[in-house]
């Protein structure tokens, strides 16, 4: 069987076993959705950032006994131009092996929803740093991990995902929001300072109304035309699978930045966080 070796652990999320469990039982977990959950939105920090906002979102999914967990990320790295999975049959993190849907996988590539690729997820964290939160909260439950850049053809993914799970698959979209400053993302519309950090604050909260309305082609648009999210595909194959399947609403459960943890030294560049659920 081919695994996936982690790449990130020691960097994005801790190095061993112990240090996982240690920094999981830190996060204070949200109470159980009351409604069905159908997916959810996360980021992918470092778990010093954003952990405890992912963390949140897969207690409330953990609800919903899932029968596989699709995970939809941001690319980041080249060579990934359509939704894409990877060679895979588990994936190995310090805390155990995930198995790999390799049969749901099939049917995705049969259904033209997606194409096997050699480069997905290599030296790609959207979706490594989400895996020992599963396993914490899902335990065995199989994952799709499959990744999706920010184009149109993300819709159709939503779409076919909905048409083919089991009615108890959810699909988490794992994405940040804004990345602000000129020196590290070369983007600085509002300049530095108060003003910059109200300016990407509402620049996210556009973005995430479009999460909350279930808009799918807005969310595209938006972080195309004013940089608010780095994996709006993900997002929007996300909130088409789950508008497809019953979904009335995202509920967002916090929303911050990277100022929370490096403070106001830092608002000449920092990143935007949240995690919502569809329900």
């Amino acid at each position: 069987m081919k695994r996936r070796p982690a790449h990130r652990a020691g960097t994005f999320y801790p190095s061993s076993a112990g240090e996982i469990a240690a920094q999981l039982a830190s996060f204070a977990s949200q109470p159980l959705c009351g409604d069905r959950c159908f997916g959810a939105l996360v980021p992918h920090a470092g778990w010093g950032y954003s952990g405890r906002l992912a963390h949140a979102a897969f207690a409330r999914l953990a609800s919903a006994r899932p029968e596989r967990v699709v995970l939809l990320g941001a690319v980041h790295v080249p060579g990934v131009v359509r939704p894409a999975i990877g060679e895979w049959d588990q994936w190995e993190v310090p805390t155990g092996l995930l198995t790999i849907d390799r049969e749901f996988e099939q049917s995705l590539l049969d259904a033209g929803a997606v194409e096997r690729n050699r480069h997905a997820h290599v030296g790609e964290h959207s979706i490594e740093v989400q895996l020992p939160i599963v396993v914490s909260l899902l335990g065995d439950v199989p994952v799709v991990p499959i990744a999706v850049p920010s184009r149109s053809s993300a819709i159709e993914v939503g779409e076919i995902l909905a048409s083919l799970a089991g009615a108890t698959t959810v699909v988490v979209a794992s994405s940040d929001l804004t990345h602000y400053g000129e020196a590290n993302y070369g983007f600085a519309p509002a300049g530095v300072g108060a003003a910059a950090v109200e300016w990407a604050r509402r620049n996210d909260e556009r973005f995430l109304d479009c999460v909350r309305a279930l808009d799918a082609s807005g969310a595209l648009k938006d972080a195309r035309e004013h940089r608010s999210a780095c994996g709006a595909g993900a997002v929007a194959a996300a909130i088409t699978f789950a508008a497809r399947r019953g979904a009335r609403r995202a509920e967002v459960l916090e929303h911050t930045t990277s100022l929370a943890v490096e403070g106001a030294s830092r608002r000449g560049s920092f990143v935007g966080y949240a995690a919502a659920v569809f329900t």
